[in-house]
């Protein structure tokens, strides 16, 4: 019945695929359907998607990280699968990996298989990954932590050497993919997990297997394959620090971090309230302060504290460890220790606390799932338990939540005005729960039955308030309702839906989690006075702007011109220069003077620019293509220094007659972490053949011993 659930709740995400439609909430019509639109579109073309030329006036797209470029599952998708398929299927992916790992781990586990898919559907489709479901990288990355779990349990646990050694492997892959998704906090998460369960393992094999276990090889082991994982990512790695270091998150303060964070009072009557709506959420589907995990799972861990030791040894370590993970998840959430963490390198510049509600949902899945093992186990026996009234204590307090916001007293629990029938379905769902559970405690298996029906309802209600009416069909409705306007192909717009990229047009601005330094006031707001109003039509001129504020810039100036002087200045000097004639430098250029010559643009792809010049004096060529310092030039096949003009963007000098450079975007954080990837592929395959090979050597030498001690037959 479970699987049947399941199999539903796959469909009900899957629904918009059957339409030929995709999902366009938030961040995924905002940044990452453009952008990967703009991926997929690279690929068919052949280009390079590193260096996107459609917003921001150019950005090292890769650097920002969050397409997961060399991700292969992506490259694959995208680059073989018609978009909207490709598009849909990343985001569907992630749930039936979510479902098909925790499945597979809760039965290494030792857990039956209907408690094993109800723990996985607890966790798939808790709140964290349905409303984080418009960050798919954030939710792909949570998707590898039930293999990482099981790869790890494998490595500490394994029976035979084979196996642990392509769990190993696995664990080595498993931390890779994720890095190279491009999330790092979502990365860090997963791997805190891995090594509290590596310790669990641990502990419970001492118990279990004392004389077998060697915790430092072990350890050792596990922490080699994550390095090694680190090192094979790092063609992710090394782009996205360089961009990082360039963003204001370099220099983030703590109280930026902090924030937003989960209170007590919200976690609690989420927890005892599955289906009341809070403030945020009721305006703006957002992930902030949402804490779900259904109705069933308070009266499973109900039942759990009720029977205690009684769940047996290794059960019982298995539901502590579920609790544990939910407290700790619960204490990190509030923000009570986001100062602690704002004082380690790199991981204090991650924020948003409520993100670790992952640790609760996954040790509350973990958890429940146990309790309905030994429930459904209790209902099979002819055994009478007592202390059933304590099942009536999550029931107990969802009533007195329902009636506290009925009274008109919802603001003292931090809930907004909510509909009567979602005050009541909380507690008509845990109390429907609660009476089942005492019905098969008693012996009756049969009341088991109806449990996945309330929980296919519980969960699918959840799932399709967050993702209902959030898509269209492709293409033409991404504008959202505002069509791109009537500008030059060598132009660009200043502002507008980041939509408009998949009808080509470039922007000036953009949306990104790491936007790059920008000097000139493009983009920005709030030009009152005289000379920021003409310090702004300048910069728009400068950055070929044909349209912006909803109007036509008429004197915008090409992609890629020549200019006989340069002038040495910075944003200040901007308004009392000819931007048309003179360009802003910032080192002195020796020019020839005379008439500006002519450039044309031969070629404009993403990260290679041609263009043909022609001039009577050594001239300035001026490209307004966002300036980093993994753009190449080549003057009629020579190196040439790239210049910063304008603050923003990019040039070189030219000699007199005529010539043809290439402008060609290769940063060396790419380069080198191409190769450092390849070394850790290989480093990875070299220890793992080195592993096996030794064991059968060993293996070998063990049996002709043997053979020599048996002596002739």
């Amino acid at each position: 019945m479970f699987g049947a659930v399941a199999v539903g709740l796959l469909l009900l995400l899957a629904y918009p695929m059957f339409l030929g439609q995709v999902y366009i909430d938030t961040d995924l019509g905002r940044y990452h359907l453009p952008l990967r639109h703009f991926h997929a579109e690279s690929l068919a073309r052949g280009d390079s998607p590193v260096w996107c030329p459609y917003e921001y006036s150019g950005f090292y797209l890769h650097g920002e990280g969050q397409l997961g470029l060399y991700h292969p599952l992506n490259w694959l998708q995208f680059r073989w699968l018609p978009f909207v398929a490709a598009f849909d299927l990343e985001i569907l992916r992630n749930y039936a990996f979510l479902l098909i790992g925790t499945y597979l781990f809760l039965r290494r586990s030792k857990l039956p298989r209907d408690a094993s898919l109800l723990g996985s559907l607890l966790f798939t489709f808790s709140s964290f990954n349905v409303c984080y479901f418009m960050h798919p990288n954030f939710v792909g990355i949570a998707a590898h932590l039930p293999w990482l779990l099981l790869a790890i349990d494998l490595l500490l646990r394994g029976e035979r050497h084979a196996t642990r050694v392509f769990a190993w492997v696995g664990a080595m892959l498993l931390t890779a993919s994720q890095l190279l998704l491009g999330h790092p906090q979502a990365t860090w998460m997963c791997l805190v997990v891995g090594g509290l369960y590596a310790l669990f393992t641990l502990g419970s094999r001492r118990r279990e297997e004392p004389e077998s276990l060697r915790p430092r090889s072990a350890i050792g082991a596990l922490g080699l394959a994550v390095a090694l994982g680190f090192l094979v990512a790092s063609v992710q790695l090394l782009p996205q620090w360089e961009t990082s270091q360039a963003s204001y998150r370099a220099t983030t303060p703590a109280s930026f971090g902090a924030s937003p964070a989960l209170s007590p009072i919200q976690a609690s009557v989420q927890l005892v309230a599955p289906q009341v709506n809070l403030p945020r959420v009721l305006r703006v589907k957002s992930p902030s302060r949402v804490l779900f995990v259904g109705a069933l799972a308070p009266v499973l861990l109900a039942w759990g504290c009720i029977r205690g030791r009684r769940l047996g040894p290794r059960r019982f370590r298995l539901f502590l460890a579920g609790t544990v993970l939910a407290a700790l998840g619960l204490v990190l959430a509030f923000g009570w220790l986001y100062r602690l963490q704002h004082l380690l390198p790199v991981v204090g510049h991650f924020r948003a606390p409520t993100r670790y509600s992952l640790f609760v949902v996954l040790g509350v899945a973990v958890a429940s799932a146990v309790s309905y093992a030994d429930l459904a186990r209790a209902a099979r026996s002819a055994a009478r338990f007592r202390g059933f009234w304590w099942l009536g204590a999550p029931f107990a307090a969802s009533v007195a939540v329902a009636a506290v916001v009925l009274s008109g007293q919802a603001s003292v629990l931090q809930v907004s005005g909510q509909p009567t029938w979602r005050v009541l379905l909380g507690p008509i769902l845990i109390g429907a729960c609660t009476l089942l559970a005492a019905t098969a405690a008693r012996g009756r298996p049969g009341a088991l039955l109806l449990l996945p029906l309330i929980v296919g309802v519980d969960l699918g209600l959840h799932t399709w308030r967050y993702v209902r009416g959030d898509w269209a069909p492709p293409v033409e409705p991404y504008a959202f309702g505002r069509p791109p306007p009537p500008v030059d192909p060598g132009t660009r717009v200043d502002r507008g839906p980041e939509a408009w990229v998949m009808h080509g047009l470039r922007l000036a601005s953009g949306y990104s989690s790491m936007p790059p330094p920008r000097s000139l006031p493009i983009g920005r707001r709030g030009a009152s006075s005289k000379r920021d109003r003409a310090r702004l039509e300048k910069s728009l001129r400068v950055a070929s702007v044909g349209w912006a504020f909803r109007r036509p810039v008429l004197d915008a100036l090409p992609r890629a011109r020549l200019v006989s002087r340069a002038e040495v200045g910075d944003v200040d000097r901007l308004d009392r220069l000819d931007v048309e004639r003179v360009a802003l430098v910032d080192e002195p250029v020796e020019l020839g003077g005379g008439p500006a010559g002519s450039a044309t643009l031969v070629e404009d792809r993403a990260g290679k620019i041609t263009i043909k010049t022609r001039a009577s004096t050594r001239q300035l060529l001026v490209l307004s293509e966002s300036r980093h310092d993994g753009w190449k030039a080549l003057v009629d096949g020579k190196p040439c220094s790239v210049l910063r003009v304008y603050l923003d963007f990019m040039g070189c000098v030219v000699d007199a007659g005529e010539h043809r450079v290439v402008f060609h975007f290769a940063p060396a954080s790419l380069r080198i972490g191409k190769r450092m990837s390849l070394a850790g592929l290989v480093l990875g395959a070299v220890v793992a053949a080195v592993a096996l090979i030794r064991r059968r050597r060993v293996e070998r030498s063990s049996a002709v011993a043997a053979r020599s001690a048996a002596g002739p037959p």
